[in-house]
This record gives structure tokens, sequence and C-alpha cells, in this order.
């Protein structure tokens, strides 16, 4: 993470576990979302038979082997109604929330796009939706693979932000409404007004994001612990 990226982003979660254990120790309320994506749940007052109860009923879809947090399960039960926006640590396990409301709902989707800022990030969602979807879904990352599959149904398309603009995806696109749109480390979009760095890019690229909310029928924005987030 480059340091300008850092400008968005919270405390690390060892500085948010820390403050947590000193309000902890000093009998002051703390929420129970950041409990969980801490691992210190076990300080919670929900943490009692029927919590544990409730994790045990708590099963992925998508793996029967992981158990769902009560927050991973809420944001799930909000995005099977409307578009939603995860601002929170790795540890949240935001990309898995996508990938399970893939499995909860696969029947009922066809053209899933996943946005990510690199091309390593890129090829290791690859793996991820090879392992849970390869006998469901035709998974993308290239123009050549578009191409070669283009008039197959049941899609996920993994790309960087720039791979958008080129001419068979915008054609491809153009033809079809988005079902699900994932759009990772949204935070990306927003300026720094910190440096004079030339902005052509990043005005590119909320472009792109625009054109590709507008095409979608369902949105989940994925972003790290951010400071503020306006919507204005």
């Amino acid at each position: 993470m480059s340091s300008d990226d850092l400008l968005y982003l919270n405390s690390s979660i060892r500085d948010i576990r820390n403050e947590l254990l000193y309000d902890i120790y000093n009998k002051k309320n703390v929420n129970n979302a950041f409990l969980s994506f801490t691992d210190l749940d076990i300080y919670s007052k929900d943490y009692s038979f029927f919590d544990r109860f409730g994790k045990a009923i708590r099963l992925s879809l998508l793996d029967e082997r992981i158990i769902l947090t009560k927050e991973q399960e809420t944001c799930l039960n909000i995005l099977s109604k409307e578009n939603l926006f995860v601002s929170a640590p790795t540890s949240f396990g935001k990309t898995f929330i996508a990938l399970e409301h893939i499995a909860r709902n696969k029947d009922m989707l066809n053209n899933i796009i996943f946005v990510v800022p690199t091309i390593a990030l890129m090829n290791e969602l690859r793996r991820k939706c090879f392992l849970y979807f390869k006998d469901t879904f035709i998974l993308i990352t290239s123009d050549s693979e578009l191409e070669q599959y283009y008039q197959y149904t049941k899609k996920i398309i993994i790309v960087v932000p720039e791979r958008i603009s080129a001419q068979l995806f915008q054609k491809y696109l153009d033809e079809r409404y988005i079902d699900f749109l994932i759009y990772d480390e949204i935070y990306k979009l927003n300026a720094d007004k910190k440096t004079n760095k030339n902005n052509s890019r990043l005005i590119k690229m909320n472009y792109i994001y625009k054109y590709l909310i507008e095409r979608s029928k369902k949105v989940l924005l994925l972003g790290p612990f951010i400071k503020n987030v306006s919507f204005s």
C-alpha cells in the first residue's frame, strides 16, 4: 500500500485492538462489530451459549468449513435486498461476502464483474473463483477469453479498471446489463488533494465507475477501514 493510500485509511488492526482492550478494561461500551473483526469477541456481552449456537448454524454455502460472522451475515442480508458499501479491514472477509452472495444466487446471476486495482489481485481472485465456481461460470480476465466465450451466458469477469474501456469489453457491456458488480478498493477513486499529480487516470477510472454502476442491477462496493465516507 502506498503512502498516498494511507491518507484515506484508519489505524492498523493492532492499534484498534489496543484501543478496544483499553476501553474494555476501563468498562466502557464497545461495538460488537469491532470485537468480531479484531478477534476479541470473547469480550462481547453476546458471547453466550446462544451466541455460539448461532455461529454453528451460520455455515457458509460456499465452503462448509467456514462459519460466517454475524456481521458478514448482516451484510449478506442487506445485499439480498439492495446495494451495499462495506468499509472494513481485510480480516473482515469483504471479498468472501461477494463470493458467498454469488454462491447463494448463482442460478439467478449471469453477468458478474469484479473490478480490482491490480493484476496480482485479479489473478488471486481468479484462483478463488475457479475453485468455487468452475462448474457454473466461465471465468474471463482477458480480451482473448472474452472473445472465445463471448456468447456464453454465465460469466464472472475479473478486470482492472482500465480493461473496461477496451473495445471488446465495451462492446460486450453495451449489449447487456451487469447482474452483480463488485468494485474493490473503492477509495482509490478519491482524488489526492495534497499532491499535484496528473489526475487523467483518476478521471478515467471515475468515468468507468459511473458507467458500470449505471449498468448494474446489484452493486457491492468494498474498501478498507476508511476515515470518512461521503456520497455527495
